[in-house]
């Protein structure tokens, strides 16, 4: 859609009849509320009109318009944001779920809008969207992954002592004086 001389955007078909409908943003001040109390965020949102079967409303653009406006209140990244930096990337959720060090479901439900992702979890995002900065994770990663195989410490199975027949009625004794606090 672009914007044309009178502010109004260029038409799209109705979701009802397939005329042409006029597409205008309103501005909207809508109420949102918080833990610490409601607030009033303003936000532009496209206002969609048919002349042909009078369909009147804000369709899948206007909901969008008032999520963003909640995520940017919230100084957060919107779900289309996350869905692009991990497209950039060129990684499946799956994989940029590993990536964040969080499960799938957590990345479905913040491209999708079902939840909001955590400052921290932000912030990851928003650094992997330079690439530079996945390319030093990725070496950092791999560096420490292979310095962990190297170092790994190998118990050897006789530093583990067997108990003596004298320790065993004291360690029963104990256990039987054992109970958990309420």
């Amino acid at each position: 859609m672009s914007n044309g001389d009178d502010g109004t955007l260029a038409s799209t078909p109705c979701p009802f009849c397939g005329a042409p409908v006029v597409v205008e943003n309103v501005r909207e001040t809508m109420e949102y509320v918080t833990p610490k109390g409601a607030v009033e965020l303003v936000v532009d949102v496209p206002h969609e009109e048919c002349a042909a079967c009078g369909y009147q409303g804000y369709g899948e653009a206007g909901e969008r318009a008032r999520t963003e406006a909640i995520y940017r209140y919230h100084q957060r990244l919107t779900p289309w944001e996350i869905a692009r930096i991990r497209e950039s990337l060129s990684l499946t959720q799956k994989a940029f779920a590993v990536f964040v060090g969080v499960g799938h479901a957590s990345i479905e439900r913040w491209e999708s809008g079902v939840s909001m992702q955590n400052q921290g979890s932000d912030n990851l995002i928003l650094l992997l969207s330079n690439p530079s900065n996945k390319t030093w994770l990725d070496n950092e990663r791999r560096k420490r992954e292979q310095k962990s195989l190297k170092e790994q410490p190998l118990v050897p199975l006789d530093r583990f002592r067997s108990l003596s027949e004298a320790e065993i009625p004291a360690l029963q004794d104990n256990a039987k004086r054992f109970r958990l606090r309420r």
